[in-house]
């Protein structure tokens, strides 16, 4: 269901986004890479991204949707975002998502960002990129 949801609002975000809500989206990239041997603060970036993609959709039903989901996992990632390995690795992905939005690019986005939950949830747990480590 998260993929589903997440992927869904990463194109309505490539199709609606705003200057603001892109530079929202891009500021919390750049946190991420200068929060990557911090994990705790990583993750609090992580979430945000997310939650400014699903500002950026536009879409408010789908906002509440995604803030629901994102304080859900929040409080299982943050017991084991400390075993994440490379969290560089996660702050890629997220900074391609990004790009692909501020191209307008819909499908790459909704590709982009499916393909990153995607490998979150086949991940070990406790590896980086597990479902209960980043997002």
């Amino acid at each position: 269901a998260r993929r589903v949801l997440e992927a869904g609002t990463a194109a309505l975000a490539a199709a609606r986004a705003t200057s603001d809500q892109l530079a929202t989206i891009a500021d919390e990239v750049s946190e991420m890479y200068a929060a990557v041997n911090d994990p705790q603060t990583f993750l609090r970036h992580d979430v945000r991204f997310h939650q400014a993609v699903a500002a950026a959709s536009n879409s408010p039903i789908l906002g509440v949707l995604i803030e629901m989901l994102a304080s859900m996992f929040y409080e299982q990632r943050r017991a084991t975002i400390e075993h994440a390995q490379d969290l560089r690795e996660s702050a890629d992905m997220h900074r391609r998502i990004y790009q692909q939005i501020r191209a307008r690019d819909v499908e790459a986005a909704r590709a982009g960002m499916d393909e990153h939950l995607r490998l979150a949830q086949a991940a070990p747990s406790l590896e980086p990129g597990g479902p209960l480590a980043t997002t």
